[in-house]
């Protein structure tokens, strides 16, 4: 996807929950970052990726995706299907939209990186990422407290997804072999409110 699909998506987020993206603020999030930026534009992109994340977790749920699902298997060899031993279900739907996601975000890197959009997009990977798809790392994460703070995090923010179903399929609750980190494992409550968001550009 390039940048304009990406402002197509914004749109949408924005437009679901009631908001416009507007002239001012489309010139705003093709712009770029600066050391004196002012507050209350911070805040104003910090409600993009709110809204961003919202719309990210609403497609979730029924396994909507960014892209092209085939872009998942020539990019990493198996589908997701045979990577996660699952047919369907509410992992597999997050699967779905969490690596299409991921992977139609890298189409604006490196051009765009330079970005308020490109930033606020990331920003929403990350959270995803961080809590759900953790990669190896020097901090591990007990599986118990991994189920606990996914089941939390799902309860406040997706209540519609079948919860128990997605946490007993969920292959990173299954085994613990390897480290796992989760950088905002006691920071659930504000990921999707933005502050993360601010704080990279804080």
């Amino acid at each position: 996807m390039n940048i304009h699909d990406w402002e197509r998506e914004i749109s949408e987020a924005l437009h679901s929950q009631g908001k416009n993206y507007t002239p001012e603020l489309q010139r705003l999030m093709i712009s770029s970052p600066d050391p004196a930026t002012k507050d209350d534009i911070k805040f104003t992109v910090v409600e993009v990726t709110n809204a961003m994340q919202r719309y990210f977790w609403k497609k979730a749920v029924v396994g909507e995706m960014f892209g092209s699902i085939e872009r998942i298997s020539n990019k990493f060899g198996d589908t997701l299907e045979e990577n996660y031993s699952l047919s369907s279900g509410p992992f597999l739907n997050l699967a779905r939209t969490y690596w299409t996601y991921q992977i139609e975000l890298s189409d604006l890197f490196p051009e765009h990186s330079d970005k308020w959009l490109s930033h606020a997009l990331k920003a929403v990977e990350i959270n995803v990422r961080e809590l759900f798809f953790p990669t190896p790392g020097e901090v591990t994460v007990s599986i118990k407290m991994r189920r606990k703070v996914q089941k939390e995090f799902l309860q406040e923010f997706v209540p519609e997804m079948n919860i128990e179903n997605f946490l007993n399929e969920n292959p990173i609750l299954k085994e613990d072999t390897s480290p796992g980190r989760i950088g905002m494992i006691f920071a659930f409550v504000i990921i999707v409110a933005g502050a993360v968001a601010y704080g990279i550009w804080g």
